[in-house]
C-alpha cells in the first residue's frame, strides 16, 4: 500500500472558544476507532455512544485540520501507511488575523502522534483575551487508540485532561493548574467501529484517489474528547488552488459533522485530503484557516473586536429593567429563508476561494436548521411558545415559578465537582463555610447569601478574562459574568445545593455606543426547595444586593458544566450569534 498523508482535524475549537466568551460576555455591573461498518460500508452502525464524556470545549479547528478525514470502520492491525507532516495555518476571524494553528504528525517505533496547537486572540470592549489549546492523540502503528491529552488555557491556569484507551474502556484524569486538583473517572469502551486520526487521514486520501464524491467517517476530534463523531465530506468540484506559492490540484468540498449541528463549512483540500483553506460559518461568525508558513502564521496578529457585533437590538427601551418581574418577548431569527417544507435552511457555505463571500444559492443538500424554539429552553420562571420555525414567544414570570422536572431532583451531575465548577477546591469550600454560618438553615437563604457574597467578593469586574474556573476565581477575585456564575455554582454545590449555569440574554440600557440592547450573559441556578416543592431559582451574582434576577433575563440553555457534559453544549448558541432580534411585547413591575 502506498504511503499517503491526510490532514488533521477541522476548525471547531476557535468558534467554540468565541462562543464561550460571547455567550457570557457582559456582567451587568461590569460596564455600560470508526465510521459505520467496514470500509466503504453503508451507514448501518453510525450511532455515536452518548455514554462517553466529551471534553468541555468542542474542536472546530481540529475538524478543519484533520479529523475531518474521518472514516468508515476500524483499520486492521496492519501498519497505518501515514507519513509525518508539519503544517501551519493562519486563523482569520471576521476578516482579522486572530491567531494560528500548528498541526504536526510524527511517527516513532510502534506509534503515531497527531498534535494540534492553537492560539487565538480576540478583543472584548477593547480588552484582549488570549486563548490557547494543545491536543495530542497517540495511536499504535496498527491504528489502535492509546491516549488523548488536551491542555486548555482559557484563564490564568491550564486545565489538562488525559484519556487512556484500554480494552476495559477509557480512563480520564483532569488536572487543574500545574500542581492542582486531580479528578479521575472511567467509562466503558466506545461502541461501534471508528478510526483514529492518522488512520482516518489515510482512509480519506484513499477514497479521494478512488474518485469518491462523498466520504463519511467516524473519528476523534482531538480537542473535543475521546468519543468519535461522524464527519462527512461531499466533493463539490475538482479545481486548482494556490498554496505556498504553488498551484496544486485540489478538491472543493462541503463538510458536515455530527457534532457541529447547523454549522456550515467549505474546504479546499489537496489530493491527499490535507486542508489548504477552510471557511467555517456559525451564525454571523466566520473563521478562515489558511495553510501558510510558521513566520506568517505567527506574525501581525490583529485581534478582532467582537463584543459590539454580538449585541441583540431591542425594538424599544425597558424602563427599570432590574425591577421587572414579568415580561413577554418575541425572539426572531433574522435573515432565514423558508424552504424544505417550511423549515429554514442554513445559509450557503462560505467560499474558501473568496473569504467573506458566499457562492451561489443554497443547495438542497445543506442541513436543515432546527427551529428557533428548539434553541430556547424552559425554566422554572420561563415558558416558550413556538410561533413558527423562525420565531418564538418567551414568557417570564419571576414571582410564579413552576416546579423543577422530576428528573432533575436527584440528578448527581448538579452536585458533582468539575474542572469549571470545582466545589471540592479548598478555597471554594472555605468561602462557602464563611457564608454558611451567616445564613439560615433553609436553602433559599443560603443561596441568596452566596450570590450577594460573590457580588462583593469579585472586586475586579473584568472582561479581560477568558473563562476562569471557580477555583481560579476564588483566588483572583476578578472576572466577568462567567466567573461570577461558576463561583456561585461551585459554592452552592459545596453547600450540597444542586446548581447549574444558564447562558442567555440580559437587557442593558447601553453597551458603549449601543443603546437598548440585549447582551449575551451567564448566571446561575440553584435547585431550591420551598414549601415542599423544588424550583430552579435564578441567581445573578453580577446584580447588587436586592433582586436576585429579573424578567429581562432570557434563558437560552442550561448546563451543569461537568467534565462529562462539557461546555461544548454551548455550541447550540453559536448559530444564533448576530442572527437574533428581540421584540419587547410587555414588561411588568411588581406582582
Amino acid at each position: 500500500m502506498r504511503r499517503v498523508a491526510g490532514g488533521l482535524p477541522h476548525g471547531f475549537t476557535a468558534v467554540c472558544w468565541i462562543l464561550s466568551l460571547l455567550t457570557m460576555s457582559i456582567a451587568v455591573e461590569c460596564g455600560p476507532v470508526s465510521a459505520s461498518g467496514a470500509l466503504g460500508s453503508t451507514s448501518s452502525d453510525l450511532s455515536e455512544n452518548s455514554a462517553h464524556p466529551d471534553h468541555r470545549l468542542g474542536n472546530v479547528l481540529l475538524e478543519s485540520l484533520g479529523s475531518r478525514e474521518a472514516v468508515f470502520s476500524r483499520m486492521p492491525q496492519a501498519s497505518v501507511p501515514s507519513i509525518d507532516f508539519d503544517r501551519w495555518y493562519t486563523l482569520e476571524l471576521q476578516g482579522s488575523h486572530a491567531g494560528w494553528a500548528h498541526a504536526v504528525q510524527t511517527t516513532t517505533a510502534g506509534s503515531v502522534s497527531t498534535k494540534l496547537t492553537q492560539h487565538l486572540q480576540i478583543r472584548r470592549a477593547g480588552q484582549t483575551v488570549m486563548l490557547e489549546s494543545e491536543s495530542e492523540f497517540v495511536e499504535s502503528a496498527g491504528g489502535q487508540p492509546v491516549s488523548l491529552t488536551i491542555v486548555e488555557s482559557l484563564a490564568a491556569q491550564p486545565t489538562t485532561t488525559a484519556y487512556l484507551y484500554t480494552e476495559q474502556g477509557i480512563s480520564r484524569i483532569v488536572t487543574q493548574g500545574t500542581n492542582g486538583t486531580r479528578r479521575s473517572s472511567t467509562y466503558p469502551p466506545i461502541k461501534g467501529t471508528w478510526l483514529t486520526p492518522a488512520a482516518a487521514s489515510v482512509f480519506v486520501a484513499q477514497r479521494l484517489a478512488a474518485g469518491a464524491t462523498e466520504i463519511a467517517v467516524r473519528t476523534v476530534e482531538l480537542g473535543a474528547g475521546p468519543d468519535p463523531v461522524l464527519i462527512t465530506r461531499k466533493v463539490i468540484e475538482k479545481t486548482q488552488a494556490q498554496s505556498l506559492g504553488k498551484a496544486l490540484p485540489a478538491y472543493k468540498v462541503a463538510v458536515s459533522s455530527s457534532r457541529q449541528g447547523a454549522a456550515t463549512s467549505t474546504e479546499l483540500i489537496d489530493e491527499r485530503g490535507a486542508i489548504i483553506r477552510s471557511v467555517i460559518r456559525m451564525g454571523q461568525l466566520q473563521l478562515t484557516m489558511t495553510l501558510t508558513t510558521a513566520a506568517d502564521a505567527q506574525s501581525r496578529i490583529d485581534p478582532p473586536e467582537l463584543l459590539g457585533t454580538m449585541l441583540v437590538k431591542a425594538n424599544r427601551a425597558i424602563a427599570q429593567p432590574r425591577q421587572a418581574t414579568k415580561a413577554t418577548y418575541i425572539l426572531k431569527r433574522r435573515g432565514a429563508s423558508s424552504t424544505n417544507d417550511g423549515r429554514p435552511t442554513s445559509p450557503p457555505p462560505p467560499s474558501p476561494d473568496s473569504p467573506g463571500t458566499t457562492p451561489t444559492p443554497a443547495r438542497p443538500d445543506l442541513p436543515v436548521e432546527p427551529s428557533l424554539a428548539s434553541r430556547v429552553c424552559t425554566t422554572s420562571i420561563q415558558a416558550i411558545q413556538e410561533i413558527d420555525e423562525n420565531s418564538v414567544r418567551v414568557i417570564i414570570s419571576t414571582n410564579n415559578p413552576s416546579p423543577a422536572p422530576e428528573a432533575d431532583l436527584n440528578d448527581p451531575q448538579y452536585l458533582r465537582s468539575s474542572a469549571y465548577i470545582g466545589s471540592d477546591d479548598a478555597e471554594v469550600q472555605r468561602l462557602a463555610r464563611q457564608v454558611a454560618p451567616r445564613a439560615a438553615d433553609n436553602q433559599a437563604t443560603k443561596a441568596e447569601s452566596v450570590r450577594r457574597f460573590v457580588y462583593d467578593y469579585i472586586v475586579q469586574k473584568d472582561l479581560g478574562v477568558g473563562f476562569a474556573t471557580a477555583a481560579e476565581v476564588a483566588q483572583a477575585k476578578s472576572g466577568d459574568c462567567t466567573e461570577h456564575a461558576v463561583l456561585v455554582a461551585a459554592m452552592l454545590r459545596s453547600l450540597k445545593i444542586p446548581s447549574r449555569v444558564v447562558s442567555g440574554l440580559v437587557y442593558v440600557d447601553a453597551v458603549g455606543m449601543d443603546k437598548h440592547v440585549f447582551a449575551y450573559h451567564m448566571w446561575t441556578q440553584g435547585l431550591i426547595e420551598r414549601n415542599g416543592v423544588s424550583h430552579w431559582v435564578d441567581l445573578d451574582a453580577t446584580l447588587p444586593p436586592g433582586r436576585a434576577c429579573d424578567a429581562t433575563h432570557i434563558a437560552l440553555l442550561t448546563s451543569p458544566l461537568n467534565d462529562d457534559q462539557p461546555q461544548e453544549s454551548l455550541v447550540k448558541l453559536v448559530p444564533l450569534l448576530g442572527g437574533l432580534s428581540v421584540e419587547v411585547v410587555s414588561v411588568g413591575l411588581g406582582r
